[in-house]
């Protein structure tokens, strides 16, 4: 659904999101700080307010145009499209190219299920590629350890001897350099590529872990 010009920032609007909601996650947690025992409930119960707002908001989201049109609803899946386009005869022109696609697609899979498109995700040379370009992508995003920087830093900073008061501080000021360092993202991922993106922030990283390790220049990481 996103126009391809800037298809790049609005995923990296959704990074921005998730760091953003880190970051006031941790200032939640230096808000209560000093609420005694109750603290850890009232942490927890912050979680409350951004998820109220987002159920509430599902109810203002049209449905998704192509599930429309494959349960045979083309009017509503036509007015959904106007909701998401700046002008009708854009919306008409998407919706028909997307029932062009549609048709394409249903011909192609000749009645398949799901288990045999499963199989194509493995099978089929340029799905396959596809596939395990973003499965790597995705299982590396989760196996770096930033969930578990992001979730425990508290107890990080604790364990290297912060107390508790600057842990909490040193962790939200972790939260706000993720939010400012998203930021820069929004306006160089269409223009330079996700790929040289990637590359400037993972080698400077690499080489912090393994050659400046090894020759001692970064002593401070053991």
């Amino acid at each position: 659904m996103a126009p391809a010009r800037i298809r790049g920032a609005l995923v990296m609007f959704w990074q921005l999101w998730v760091v953003a909601g880190i970051f006031l996650g941790l200032c939640a947690n230096v808000i209560v700080k000093d609420t005694g025992d109750i603290a850890w409930r009232l942490e927890l119960g912050s979680a409350f307010i951004p998820a109220l707002i987002l159920g509430v908001g599902v109810f203002f989201c049209p449905e998704s145009p192509r599930w429309l049109m494959k349960h045979g609803k083309h009017t509503q899946g036509f007015q959904s499209m106007c909701r998401l386009r700046a002008h009708p005869i854009i919306a008409a022109r998407d919706f028909y190219y997307s029932w062009v696609i549609y048709q394409e697609e249903l011909q192609e899979t000749c009645g398949a299920g799901y288990f045999s498109r499963l199989r194509d995700c493995f099978t089929v040379p340029r799905i396959r590629r596809a596939n395990y370009g973003a499965s790597t992508v995705m299982i590396a995003q989760q196996l770096c350890g930033i969930n578990i920087i992001s979730f425990y830093s508290s107890s990080i900073f604790t364990k290297v001897g912060y107390t508790t008061i600057e842990a909490l501080y040193a962790s939200l000021g972790y939260g706000a350099v993720q939010v400012l360092a998203t930021i820069p993202t929004l306006f160089l991922i269409d223009t330079k590529g996700r790929r040289t993106l990637t590359l400037a922030v993972r080698l400077p990283l690499y080489y912090l872990l393994f050659i400046g390790r090894r020759t001692g220049s970064i002593s401070v990481l053991g």
